[in-house]
């Protein structure tokens, strides 16, 4: 699974897990526990990608016997990559580009984090110990284990330092800086997607609630840590990578200061979020999903050289006959033996004839997939070189992974034994690089 396809089934869930967040959960004041259910989003939609759901087929007693015969048919003929996997080659591209953006965006900050730790002198204050640089324009925030604050800040008057240190302390002993690591792998993987920056910002917005709400008490004086709030609002902040004071929305920190307490059964509408884990997994499971993830999976990892070779060879092969080949092949189950029927159209040539049957030769049914009834048509592309070499194979449309690996063994073990294409020339008399498309069906009696 490409860093795409896997980006596309998290998206989904974190979309229904985001959705069932905002309608039950977002309001409440049980700050520590949304915590909890945020990181539980972030961390369910990195595992729900690599879940797979048993196949629920119903067996029928006498459909799969030992003996029986397994059909396998093919047919060869030269393609042209459709425009549609250029679009999605393009939109593979433009995810990387943006995966990349934001891994350079946190190492920045994390950079910039470096330096002012190696710029700043350790000082003690009310008990705490911090790291004091001379950046004034930076708000108190903390990162690690260390609360970082300016020299202004750090002289400050006593009463106001002591609710920063407070505050800042309250990130540091609940170790908010780990969900924000979290959050920014989601986040670079899902920069697309809307739900992932808005359980990010709800993950800092439950950061400043719970710390405000442990600062408030040990002050003991709300209205005076409000003023500060509102006076600090100013400054540089490091948003989504450490946690800083002046971060999140006033107004909505102090109403969440001043909120009475949710009732304890408040969280139960965390229930909710069951049933929605259920339905991403039975999403991300569908075959429509399992499909385009497969196209941008493949699209993605194709080769850059494959990709010159279609794109040269495209108008060159468009006026091709199609090159077809039938073929039936017998597997029988309780021996090696392998009886071939073929016929082939003339047009083919020996060397396509030759490669139809000997694929079919090394093709076997996976007993496992003949088990659990798995059939259906796997689309394999190769890639031949102007020389009529094969320079290249994968699965252009899959249908389970026990006949996906299957088709690409047997074609790969032709390949091994050295088969070559004779290409016929162009219109200008040029051998052509040329991509051939091999549906192998898998079928059960």
């Amino acid at each position: 699974m490409s860093l795409f396809g896997f980006s596309f089934s998290s998206g989904i869930a974190l979309l229904i897990l985001a959705a069932v967040y905002l309608a039950a959960m977002r309001n409440t004041t049980h700050f520590a526990f949304n915590r909890l259910c945020l990181i539980g989003i972030l961390i369910t939609s990195l595992a729900i990608p690599f879940i797979t759901l048993p196949h629920f087929q119903p067996r029928v007693d006498g459909l799969i016997e030992a003996g029986d015969a397994i059909q396998i048919t093919t047919d060869a003929y030269y393609g042209i990559q459709p425009e549609f996997d250029n679009i999605i080659r393009i939109a593979g591209i433009i995810y990387i580009a943006g995966v990349l953006v934001m891994i350079a965006r946190t190492v920045a900050n994390l950079v910039f984090i470096t330096y002012l730790h190696r710029k700043s002198h350790i000082a003690s204050f009310g008990g705490f110990t911090v790291r004091v640089h001379s950046h004034n324009r930076i708000h108190a925030m903390s990162w690690g284990g260390d609360i970082y604050i300016s020299e202004r800040l750090f002289n400050s008057e006593a009463t106001e330092l002591n609710m920063i240190l407070y505050h800042e302390n309250a990130h540091r002993s609940n170790y908010h800086w780990i969900d924000l690591l979290l959050s920014n792998a989601v986040l670079a993987i899902n920069w697309y997607n809307p739900a992932a920056w808005f359980i990010q910002h709800e993950l800092i917005e439950v950061h400043e609630f719970e710390a405000d709400a442990i600062a408030s008490e040990l002050s003991g004086n709300k209205i005076n840590y409000q003023l500060l709030l509102i006076k600090k609002t100013v400054g540089s902040k490091f948003q989504a990578i450490a946690d800083s004071l002046n971060h999140s929305s006033l107004k909505k920190r102090i109403t969440m200061m001043m909120k009475n307490r949710s009732e304890n059964s408040a969280r139960l509408r965390s229930l909710a979020l069951l049933p929605a884990i259920a339905v991403s997994l039975v999403l991300t499971n569908s075959s429509c999903v399992k499909d385009a993830q497969k196209e941008v999976s493949q699209a993605e990892s194709e080769e850059i050289q494959n990709s010159e070779a279609i794109a040269n060879s495209a108008s060159e092969t468009a006026d091709t006959n199609t090159l077809k080949g039938k073929l039936v092949a017998y597997n029988e189950t309780d021996s090696d033996t392998h009886v071939v029927q073929m016929t082939i159209l003339k047009e083919a040539g020996e060397d396509v004839t030759e490669f139809i049957h000997a694929v079919a030769l090394h093709t076997n049914y996976p007993q496992e997939a003949v088990d659990k009834n798995i059939q259906g048509r796997v689309l394999v592309e190769i890639t031949v070189d102007a020389k009529g070499k094969i320079t290249n194979t994968k699965i252009k449309q899959g249908v389970h992974e026990l006949l996906d690996k299957e088709a690409i063994k047997a074609i790969n073990k032709v390949i091994a034994s050295g088969t070559k294409f004779n290409l016929t020339p162009n219109n200008d008399g040029q051998l052509v690089a040329s991509v051939f498309v091999v549906p192998i069906d898998f079928k059960l009696k």
